[in-house]
């Protein structure tokens, strides 16, 4: 939907409405829950219903995390990508050798 009303940029996008671009993004990826105000701003912003945003976005389809989950992700995002694929391999030996 953004991108459809001309915002290329994610984070212009989210300056633009008073937010802060890596809380955008974790809305706009799925990391974070979008709370209903959040979603009206984001329609004010785009001249867009409510249905339209939940409809068109992927704000709607995105799984619903835990709190855990969603801590983990952002501290997985948070590192250089040489520390993501440590991270990954020794999470997948931890999960062979415990599955």
């Amino acid at each position: 939907m953004r991108k459809r009303a001309g915002w290329k940029n994610a984070d212009d996008f989210a300056r633009h409405i008073g937010m802060a671009p890596k809380t955008y993004r974790n809305y706009e990826q799925g990391v974070r829950r979008l709370a209903l105000d959040v979603a009206s701003d984001i329609c004010n912003a785009l001249d867009c219903s409510l249905d339209d945003l939940i409809d068109k976005n992927e704000f709607s389809r995105s799984p619903e995390l835990s709190d855990d989950e969603m801590e983990m992700l952002e501290c997985y995002r948070a590192l250089p990508d040489r520390a993501k694929r440590a991270v990954l391999v020794g999470l997948r030996d931890f999960v062979s050798s415990n599955g």
